[in-house]
């Protein structure tokens, strides 16, 4: 007997197998699965897809577009027939049979990390940068970080890895500035207690103290999730995404906005399947404020967005509009108003990926993944207008293809990396295995890391922390060749004795530093040291007039320290000029002193003799 169930309405996603108002339910065909999972190998896979419902076809593709079928005809992809040998691919697959409606789509990344022995331990580190965790191969914990990390309110560091953990599908982690790490969640797919998989956005911690994430794919229809997590672990999916108007497979993070709400954007789906950006409440309630129709848009945001000063968000699309396939740069409001700021040609960048960092001048700065002179990407700065300069063209030995976030550090400068390029960039065939760098403001760039041999590869953005120093995590190397955690020391910021301040004599400084056998350079001319410019300091420095003193300390293989800067006022008081006092010593006072008495002597007489003569 056919049970008569209630009025439905709902969208099966990728299947529209039920209209809305439908009757009767349709079994669905089960998710097909991959075997081996998503992962980083070292040589291709030969990939089995399977389905638990007997009988059921596969349609796949490898490209990372989405398979379809309709009334049981394949209209996109390859009809599966056996293994698929896969090395860099996503793969995607639908299930579909007779008298069901199709599958929820299934979705794998696969990493091809070939090496050899010699290569298991590429470096991307200074010299005296402390590896302080390799992440394992192992069936707890996670592996392939592929997301900055963020500093939390108690001083730990937060991160995701895509794959490892429970499932092999990705964890939330948490690691002290000593590198102890803490599994706090294994991602669990499309069904499990904690939905999502394939994590590529970095946290953000909210003003209630717990952390916000996204995930690429995973929730009940393998779209993709957002998802609340408390500093212990405890999580909650928020929102799973069903290609409909609210989007599907966010690549990106969160901000939370002034307002309190979060705001985000998916890399797909929406009207015109171009991706969206939505808005989302705390308790996970989303709208979707706009549709990117890749016309009188862009399409595929990947990068987070930021609120600027002004309250606006700020972002990129990988793609431009109708014709440009070099990306783009948007404001957006709060209420979803959208502006292009600006349309990247090619030769002045493409493909931006990475986050935008509002500076202190109120100024724009970002990355292009590629395009420039030499197409292995730039780092621009943008008015909050849309007038764009490109401050570096990365040409290989410089860096190379760019794509995670840039950071403004306490000094002013801008810190960033590249994922390939440095001293071991052959050629674009052979790309190195990345750098970080330093920025002015003004486009002077310096190679800070590259490549070496001992701990870590694919640097995936950097975050200062409260210490001063800079964290950073690799895709690849550590000791098990799928990541590390790394220090990358600064040199403690010289010290004078005495401090600045006002003296009414001349002073004899010193200049030290807490960092064991650093040098220091110093200026009292105003100018700025640096780690070539400036007097080598190696005794204390006399400071015999008002003086501005500055100075820098450097270490081989360590960041440059801030620079210490302090001017000391030196108000000497103004004395009468001695006389010569003779033999006797009493000096100009005692003379002063007989004349008073030898005129007060004088006076008594003149006044005696007028009394005897009256």
């Amino acid at each position: 007997m056919i049970t008569k169930l209630p009025l439905v309405r709902r969208v099966i996603l990728l299947a529209g197998i039920f209209s809305a108002g439908s009757a009767l339910a349709t079994p669905q065909v089960a998710t097909p699965n991959f075997s081996p999972a998503a992962g980083v190998y070292a040589n291709a896979q030969s990939v089995t897809i399977t389905s638990a419902t007997s009988g059921a076809s596969i349609v796949y593709t490898t490209d990372g577009s989405i398979p379809t079928v309709s009334g049981g005809t394949v209209t996109h992809g390859a009809l599966y027939s056996g293994p698929i040998t896969v090395g860099d691919t996503t793969l995607s697959a639908i299930a579909f049979a007779n008298g069901y409606s199709n599958s929820a789509m299934a979705i794998s990344g696969y990493t091809l990390q070939a090496v050899s022995d010699s290569e298991i331990l590429p470096l991307i580190t200074l010299p005296n940068s402390n590896v302080l965790y390799s992440f394992p191969v192992s069936a707890t914990d996670g592996n392939t970080p592929a997301v900055a990390l963020i500093q939390g309110s108690d001083g730990n560091f937060y991160g995701m890895t895509s794959a490892g953990g429970a499932s092999n599908l990705g964890t939330i982690f948490k690691i002290t500035p000593a590198g102890v790490l803490t599994t706090l969640v294994s991602f669990s797919g499309t069904s499990g207690a904690s939905l999502g998989s394939a994590p590529h956005g970095s946290l953000v911690q909210g003003s209630d103290g717990n952390f916000y994430g996204t995930t690429q794919t995973g929730g009940t229809t393998n779209l993709g999730t957002v998802f609340k997590m408390t500093p212990a672990g405890v999580f909650t999916t928020l929102v799973t995404f069903s290609s409909g108007a609210n989007g599907q497979q966010p690549f990106a993070g969160l901000v939370q906005g002034t307002d309190g709400n979060f705001y985000g954007s998916t890399e797909l789906g929406g009207g015109s399947s171009n991706g969206t950006i939505f808005k989302m409440t705390s308790a996970g309630s989303l709208t979707t404020l706009l549709s990117f129709d890749g016309v009188s848009n862009g399409r595929e945001p990947k990068g987070n967005l930021i609120q600027g000063t002004d309250g606006n968000f700020y972002g990129s699309t990988v793609f431009g509009v109708t014709g440009n396939s070099n990306g783009t740069i948007f404001k957006i409001t709060p209420a979803g108003v959208l502006t292009t700021l600006y349309s990247f040609s090619g030769t002045d960048g493409a493909l931006p990926q990475g986050n935008l960092l509002q500076g202190t001048d109120g100024n724009f700065y970002g990355i292009t993944s590629g395009g420039g002179s030499s197409s292995d990407g730039t780092v621009f700065k943008m008015t909050p207008t849309g007038s764009l300069t490109t401050l570096v063209t990365f040409t290989g030995p410089n860096g190379a293809f760019p794509r995670s976030n840039l950071v403004q550090g306490t000094d002013g400068n801008i810190y960033g990396a590249t994922n390939n390029g440095g001293s071991s960039y052959v050629s674009p065939s052979t790309p190195g295995i990345g750098t970080i760098f330093s920025m002015t403001t003004t486009g002077v760039l310096t190679t800070l890391l590259s490549s070496s041999s001992t701990s870590g590869s694919d640097p995936f953005g950097l975050v200062q922390a409260t210490d001063g120093n800079f964290y950073t995590v690799t895709q690849t190397g550590g000791t098990s060749n799928v990541g590390a955690f790394i220090q990358l020391p600064m040199v403690a910021a010289p010290t004078f004795s005495p401090s600045a301040g006002t003296y009414t004599s001349a002073q004899t400084v010193t200049i030290s530093t807490t960092t064991s056998g650093a040098s220091i350079r110093y200026t009292i001319d105003g100018s700025t040291p640096t780690e070539t410019t400036g007097t080598l300091y190696s005794t204390p420095v006399s400071i015999s007039a008002t003086t501005t003193l500055k100075a820098i300390a450097f270490l081989t293989g360590d960041l440059n320290s801030l620079v210490t800067s302090g001017t000391y006022t030196i108000n000497i008081p103004t004395q009468a000029p001695a006389a010569s006092s003779g033999g006797g010593g009493g000096g100009a006072t005692s003379y002063w002193f007989l004349g008073f008495l030898a005129l007060a002597g004088i006076l008594r007489w003149k006044l005696r003799k007028k009394q005897a003569s009256i």
